[in-house]
């Protein structure tokens, strides 16, 4: 590991690349107003550790709703969506990568390195990020309970038959409150073999979704139009960019790239990152593209909104994919959640510091003592929140219509289109004039297929209100 001695030209993001109110650093007199930012101590993670993590919190169980969206979109319309989503994914997650050291700080948050590219004259990009990260967190924590519960709700039909009493929105929250409890588990810095064993299951179900839909579908009859009225097409059709767009698009890039260990050859976390963001991006374009090709050939146009849905034997085998996606899940909603987490709690530390109680003192990885949040405020951050989405999710399970748009409204500006604007920013000064036109209209282009998107998300989440009774 690097000392601190060995990494002079990177410090903690304070100061610069933090507002004034997430850490407040200083003389003695403020010690106690300190908190911890994100990690107590030094990160230490290899790049096998950021492509876990990125794997976790990118690929999940709703890539199983990937057929869904290529149905939207037609053979030739969904693998073109896929491919250029994918290699947009690798080439923007790798330019925020690039800026995590902007300026000689380590800006451990993606809303500290928007803050800190674009100074205090446009603070507006710090609190942008901010809602647009809390917005896609909040999100993503509904969609996964909604898929959570009709996963446990697929198992228990799977041996009732006929007998089934217990309704979708209990299944809910039975979730959520394996949610409350996984919550409670330390920060993703420390969640490498948890994470490690995210990734396996991601495969293990992916593989077991495919040769199921192989030997049960297999294209028999498949009708692959795409089905209904010219409206319906087209909003379907925006409604799917939003989905995709939820499927690749990571909006934690900085935050998992702060657990890493700098490279011993360049002091740097950049290269370390880089190569977990080659290594995810094409392990996870690999499984999405297979398993949307062939979802969609074995069902055509009537594949449901989760591969697995289609299938009903073996049962013992759909059991265990349904139970590893039920664990991809919650982690993956756990270490997304983190970020908003350590930023709420130490907030509550700091403005109620009178209340001894809601925090305990600790020393940092550079030899400080601060003040960081104890369990009971973790307690009091935590559960009310999980069990705000939990009942969000219960009373409104659109598992694919919040997908899009999640991935509409939060994901694409955050993921495919800020990247671009840091960047050019930061380093467009040094860039070459065809260099600098094609992040331009690249970003353009992602732009204009987020407004499509959200368009077509509203529409199919007003359709889906219309037609729900709601707790049924």
């Amino acid at each position: 590991m690097a000392s601190k001695s060995e990494e002079p030209s990177v410090g903690r993001a304070s100061g610069k690349a933090e507002p004034p109110l997430e850490l407040e650093a200083g003389d003695a007199s403020k010690d106690y107003k300190r908190s911890v930012t994100r990690h107590e101590e030094e990160p230490t993670g290899s790049w096998l550790r950021g492509t876990w993590l990125l794997c976790t919190s990118t690929a999940q169980p709703t890539l199983l709703g990937l057929p869904f969206g290529v149905a939207a979109l037609g053979w030739v319309g969904g693998m073109i969506v896929l491919v250029v989503s994918g290699l947009a994914t690798g080439y923007f997650n790798t330019l925020i990568s690039g800026l995590y050291e902007h300026g000689g700080v380590r800006n451990t948050t993606y809303r500290d390195l928007a803050h800190h590219i674009m100074g205090q004259r446009h603070r507006w990009a710090y609190h942008f990020v901010l809602l647009l990260q809390f917005t896609v967190i909040i999100g993503v924590g509904v969609a996964n309970l909604i898929l959570a519960g009709q996963c446990l709700q697929s198992i228990y039909s799977l041996y009732c038959g006929d007998s089934c009493t217990v309704k979708s929105y209990g299944w809910t929250f039975i979730a959520g409150l394996c949610l409350i409890i996984v919550a409670q588990l330390p920060s993703m810095s420390r969640a490498e073999a948890v994470t490690l064993t995210t990734t396996v299951f991601l495969v293990t179900y992916s593989i077991i979704a495919v040769a199921l839909a192989g030997a049960e579908g297999g294209g028999k009859g498949a009708d692959y139009s795409i089905p209904g009225n010219t409206i319906n097409r087209v909003m379907n059709g925006f409604n799917a960019l939003g989905i995709v767009a939820f499927c690749y698009a990571n909006n934690i890039i900085p935050e998992i790239q702060s657990t890493l260990q700098p490279d011993p050859a360049t002091q740097s976390a950049v290269p370390p990152m880089k190569k977990a963001v080659l290594a995810t991006t094409s392990l996870v374009s690999t499984i999405y593209i297979i398993v949307s090709v062939v979802g969609f050939w074995a069902y055509g146009n009537v594949v449901s909104g989760f591969l697995l849905d289609m299938m009903s034997h073996p049962a013992w085998l759909l059991t265990i994919a349904y139970i590893m996606c039920v664990i991809n899940l919650l982690v993956g909603e756990q270490v997304v959640e983190m970020v908003m987490f350590a930023s709420w709690e130490a907030r509550v530390v700091r403005r109620f510091s009178r209340f001894k109680w809601l925090g305990r003192e600790v020393t940092d990885s550079t030899g400080r003592t601060v003040r960081a949040p104890s369990r009971w405020t973790k307690l009091l951050i935590r559960v009310p929140y999980d069990l705000v989405i939990t009942v969000v999710a219960a009373a409104f399970p659109f598992f694919s219509e919040i997908m899009g748009f999640v991935g509409a409204v939060g994901l694409t500006p955050l993921c495919f289109v800020m990247p671009v604007v840091l960047h050019l920013v930061a380093r467009g000064g040094s860039m070459s004039r065809t260099l600098w036109w094609f992040q331009v209209a690249l970003a353009t282009a992602f732009a204009a297929c987020g407004a499509l998107a959200t368009i077509g998300s509203v529409r199919s989440i007003v359709v889906a209100i219309q037609n729900h009774e709601f707790f049924s």
